[in-house]
């Protein structure tokens, strides 16, 4: 049975391939690829010619035969051949390409896990010599200061030594120009040099040339044309440019200079907010209504509120009603209008302090000038205040015990010659007359102003202390058991061994304690606990107290009265101002002199329906240590 035979073939293409099949008897050549339905088309076509021709097929000769097999043998031997080595370049461009990609994927994924710019160039350089087959890697960046190339980063292969190489890499720098990276740097483009030992700008040739480093490719560092730095690889052999290659490294410059550029912000932000969260100062950002959108810890610290009890409340919380109402419109005003204000504030903490504050807010505008936030840069003045106020109060002392001095000491003259008159009147008169006991009236009224005169003066001079070595732990047991007698009141003493000695008028210490007990005990008219404390402190310029810096001994009196208000509590050592109905007013006042003559400070602090605690601050007598 003659059955044709069809020759189909995608490799013996050429038309010696398609002459050999038909001599062979092939009916027809058919070349790949070929459409199913085509190709059964051709099929059907040629077997309904072959049985209607019944083409007798020539018979080939043994000579003729085997000579085709020959030449078939040695095509096929050739075509395999050219098929092996396709396959083998075809295998070597792709897995140079999968190294490439690799290569290229790592360095992404570096850049997007590494927290710090060192660590990110010491794998990418491992990584890209690695991967393609390169021996040493470098990086430079750029100095603004110094307007030069450094090297910051080094990586090569274990394997070999290139010590004196590395010396030279780290100890030179490169300005523009100059240099396989001051070349680089230059140009802003890759640069290839198939062998730096015969390059006349390759700075480093002749310790290249002794360890052997031959190519060599570099690549810019880049962000917005701006050129950061550079990245070179060296190689043992010589290798001649490879387009590819520096198409891909100068995508990853680009990708480099981007990550540079980030973590360069992100270390500013990361600066920039330490330096917000731990600022000594308040910061408060609201939006463009005024509501609190952050507070840094100081201000939670300052004013009592957690951040998530201020978020979306405005800086009214803190509104004390002390600020005059004209401020707040004049802030607004200015800070709406795009200005910055500066100002300062009586404001009210969450458990209802009063404290000042010294304030600048600023506008914060997005890129079309549009105001979105606000700034509040704040800081505590209240110390600073009670210090101007001591300061004034001091002034105001100085010139009223003048005044008073002046007054009493006139006083006394007039008072003698009223008295002398009258003691002559009362001797030509009976004692039984009515007016001799006008007289004995009138002299006594002079004596009782002759006793507050002696006040006075005693105010007027600040009793001028006449000083002596004091222990306060004894005075203060002493002077608060007197002032306590026949009282319901009772003591709680905290006196530890060890207290400083004072250089002080022990009289009139003594004198400013009982009078602060006696007005404790008078605030308890039921009778309660009168705590006296003493111990060492050293005062510094972060106490913000009207102080000098150094040793002192610092006594705390306590009660738990009535309290008094913030309105009396501001003048409670002002000359001639009392609560009391038959008091004179320069009690406290001549206990503030005393304690100004002793170089000390005294404050006071009290809340209604709770108590007052006084503070005294004096001098030790041990100012240094081993003295």
């Amino acid at each position: 049975m003659d059955i044709p035979f069809v020759f189909y073939t995608s490799t013996y293409t050429d038309r010696k391939d398609e002459a050999f099949a038909l001599n062979l008897g092939a009916e027809k050549v058919l070349y790949k690829p070929l459409e199913p339905v085509k190709l059964l088309h051709e099929l059907k076509t040629i077997l309904e010619d072959h049985r209607k021709t019944l083409l007798v097929t020539q018979k080939i000769s043994i000579e003729n035969e085997e000579a085709y097999l020959t030449e078939y043998n040695t095509r096929l031997i050739r075509q395999l051949e050219k098929k092996v080595l396709d396959l083998e370049k075809a295998m070597a461009v792709r897995k140079q390409a999968e190294r490439r990609t690799s290569a290229q994927h790592f360095v992404t994924r570096v850049l997007v896990e590494s927290t710090t710019i060192k660590e990110a160039f010491s794998k990418i350089l491992q990584a890209v010599c690695t991967a393609l087959e390169w021996d040493f890697g470098e990086i430079w960046e750029f100095d603004q200061q110094k307007k030069a190339l450094y090297n910051t980063e080094i990586w090569h292969v274990p394997s070999i030594n290139v010590s004196e190489f590395i010396v030279t890499t780290k100890q030179i720098t490169f300005p523009q120009k100059i240099g396989f990276p001051g070349r680089v740097w230059e140009t802003a483009k890759p640069l290839w040099i198939a062998d730096v030992v015969h390059d006349t700008n390759f700075l480093r040739a002749p310790v290249a040339d002794k360890e052997g480093l031959h190519g060599a490719f570099g690549f810019p560092i880049l962000s917005d044309n701006e050129v950061l730095g550079t990245i070179c690889f060296f190689s043992h052999e010589i290798r001649e440019p490879d387009k590819e290659l520096l198409d891909m490294l100068t995508a990853i410059g680009r990708q480099i200079g981007l990550f540079i550029k980030r973590k360069q912000a992100e270390e500013k932000i990361r600066v920039l907010s330490n330096a917000v969260e731990y600022s000594s100062a308040t910061i408060v950002i609201t939006d463009s209504e005024g509501k609190i959108e952050y507070a840094n810890p100081k201000f939670s610290h300052l004013t009592g509120y957690s951040l998530e009890e201020a978020i979306g409340k405005t800086s009214r919380i803190l509104k004390s009603g002390k600020t005059p109402p004209e401020v707040y419109k004049e802030l607004w005003e200015t800070i709406t209008s795009g200005n910055e204000w500066r100002g300062e504030f009586c404001n009210r903490k969450k458990n209802d302090e009063l404290y000042w504050e010294y304030a600048s807010i600023s506008p914060v505008k997005n890129d079309r000038g549009i105001i979105t936030h606000f700034v509040s840069v704040k800081e505590d003045i209240t110390d600073s205040k009670r210090m101007e106020e001591d300061i004034i109060k001091v002034q105001k002392f100085e010139s009223l015990a003048l005044l008073a001095g002046g007054i009493a000491h006139d006083f006394n003259n007039f008072q003698a010659v009223i008295l002398g008159n009258i003691e002559i009147m009362k001797m030509l008169i009976k004692p039984e007359d009515e007016i001799f006991k006008n007289l004995t009236n009138s002299e006594n009224a002079l004596m009782q102003a002759g006793d507050l005169a002696r006040q006075l003066i005693s105010f007027a001079k600040g009793g001028d202390p006449v000083r002596e070595v004091v222990s306060i732990s004894e005075l203060i047991e002493e002077s608060t058991k007197l002032a306590l007698s026949g009282s319901a009141v009772r003591s709680d003493f905290c006196l530890p061994e060890g207290t400083w000695l004072i250089d002080a008028d022990k009289g009139q210490i003594g004198q400013v304690i009982s009078n602060l007990v006696i007005n404790a005990t008078q605030a308890m008219p039921k009778g309660g606990i009168i705590k006296v404390n003493a111990e060492n402190i050293n005062v510094t310029t972060k106490d913000f107290l009207p102080l000098n810096n150094g040793k002192y001994v610092k006594v705390t009196i306590e009660d738990t009265g009535t309290g008094i208000s913030d309105e009396h509590l501001k003048k409670i050592f002002d000359p001639y101002y009392t609560t009391k109905e038959n008091g004179s007013g320069l009690g406290l006042a001549t206990t503030y002199s005393i304690i100004k003559k002793h170089d000390g400070h005294i404050t006071v602090v009290s809340e209604i329906g709770v108590g007052t605690i006084f503070y005294i601050y004096l001098p030790a007598l041990i100012q240094s240590e081993g003295t």
